[in-house]
Formats: C-alpha cells, structure tokens, sequence
C-alpha cells in the first residue's frame, strides 16, 4: 500500500514537471504522459497481483498450520478414548464385583439405584463422546474431519451437548478446501460461543451426502436475547465486544466466490439453524 501510495506521487509529479517545460510540442508531452500512466497502471496491476499472491500463501500457511493443530487434537483424542476403554475393560471386573454385595443381601432396590446412579451414567458419558468422534469415519476429508472433531472436543470441554450425523460418506466437496475450512470454523465457533451462553447448551451438526453437492447443517440453542437475522451479518456486529464481529460477514464474503453455493439461516424455539449447500 505504502508503495503504490508512492508511485502515485512519483507519477503525479513527473507528469506536473512534464506539462510545465516550455519547450517540447504538445504532442511529445501527450504521448509522455501515456506512457507514464501506463507505467503507473502497469506497476498498480504488478503491485495486486503481489499482494494478491502474498495474502493467499499466508492464507495457506494459516490453514495448514490449523489442519495440523486439529489434526494434532484429534490424534490425542483418539489416543484418550483408546485409554479410557482399556481403562474400562480392565475395571469391568471390579465393578461386576460391587454388585455381588447387593446381590447377597437380596437388595435389588439398591442394587437397581446403583446401577442407574452409578454404573449407566458412567457407560452412557463414554459412549457418547466415544459415538460422535466415531460417526466422523464417514467424512473421508482429512481436513474437514480434524476441524470438525477438534471443535466437538471444546465443546464437549465447555459441557455443551454434541450431537453428530454423517450417514453417507464424504469424499469430496465442491469449493476450495481452504474456504470450507474457514467457513467451517466461523460456523462451528459462532455455535459453540452462542450455546455456551444458552441455558440448553446445545450443538448438532449433520453433512449429507446429495451426489452432486454436500448439504451443511449446524444447530445451536441461543440465549434468549439473540439479536435478529438481518443484524448478525453486517460486518462489525457482535454479542462479544469490539472488533469481534467479522466471522458471519466473512462467511458471507467467501461464500460470494462460489455462485452455486447457498446458505439459509433461521431461528426456530430457540434454535439457531445454518444450513449451506456446497
């Protein structure tokens, strides 16, 4: 910017001293000064295209940087609840012998309090957080699955309730990976911030597979002051204090790249819905 700033100055003043030499025909001056904005232009379009170029490899370099940290997460979490069943299997017995005390004592009240208490509650936080992590091997997008599978891993942290859908597998998405990244993470973000301040606490997300594109589904519950539509969209506008208020007007941003990609947003009892078609 700074450069471009000073070429136009360089240009300006050339062409001031140009015009202002007594000797010289009109006509030398007139075809001077072309040459000199088509310089000009010519170093502007040199300047974009650098720029440009600039810009999207650090958008890359971003990108990747943030594929391996959730790729990162994602191993770890694997390796945790790796840890946690052979945790399980290994107390199975212990636990299979804390029964026998009501078992001998003929209490089958306790023994059934217990077991719903105690034992079904355990197994139940298990399996789903082991459930929503597994449903994943159907998106077979290494990027998409570790961002997906990191974030569901924060909200689990945050005690938000997760559920996941994928059905059919997804091999492949119509936009550049870069961009589904991005609009990937401002909408599992902007979920998890909003259910996090709800009192349902509460995320689902849902990829189908419709052949020629791959339909996007987030849910979220919202507080009960959640602003209206047409006002979360404008760029500046945020719940969380200044200059915070980028990530659904970048959505829209990237999305304009992509003429056959649409994006519907509602509110339904308290339930805040996106759902996009890529």
């Amino acid at each position: 910017m700074a450069l471009a700033l000073l070429l136009t100055i360089v240009i300006f003043y050339v062409n001031y001293i140009v015009f202002n030499r007594d000797n010289g025909s009109s006509n030398e001056k007139m075809v001077l000064n072309l040459l000199l904005y088509f310089l000009y232009f010519g170093m502007l379009i040199f300047i974009y295209k650098t720029m440009k170029e600039s810009i999207t490899r650090k958008l890359e370099i971003e990108s990747r940087e943030n594929e391996l940290k959730n790729l990162k997460e994602y191993t770890e979490n694997i390796e945790s609840l790796y840890s946690e069943m052979r945790k399980f299997r290994h107390d199975y017995t212990n636990i299979l012998a804390s029964l026998t005390g009501y078992i001998d004592n003929n209490n089958l009240d306790g023994l059934k309090e217990y077991f719903e208490k105690d034992i079904l509650g355990l197994n139940e936080a298990f399996e789903k957080r082991n459930d929503n992590i597994g449903i994943l091997k159907n998106v077979k997008i290494i990027e998409i699955k570790g961002l997906i599978a990191s974030k569901l891993i924060k909200a689990q942290k945050l005690n938000i309730e997760t559920r996941v859908e994928v059905v059919d597998p997804i091999n492949k998405i119509n936009i550049n990976i870069i961009s589904m990244c991005r609009i990937l993470g401002i909408l599992l973000d902007n979920a998890i911030d909003a259910a996090q301040e709800s009192f349902d606490k509460q995320i689902a997300i849902a990829l189908i597979n419709s052949g020629d594109y791959v339909v996007l589904i987030v849910s979220n519950s919202v507080p009960e002051n959640v602003a209206p539509i047409h006002k979360i969209f404008k760029k500046g506008f945020s719940t969380k204090g200044e200059n915070r208020g980028i990530g659904l007007s970048n959505l829209k941003e990237i999305l304009s790249d992509y003429s056959k990609a649409t994006i519907e947003t509602k509110i339904v009892d308290g339930v805040f819905t996106q759902t996009l078609k890529i």
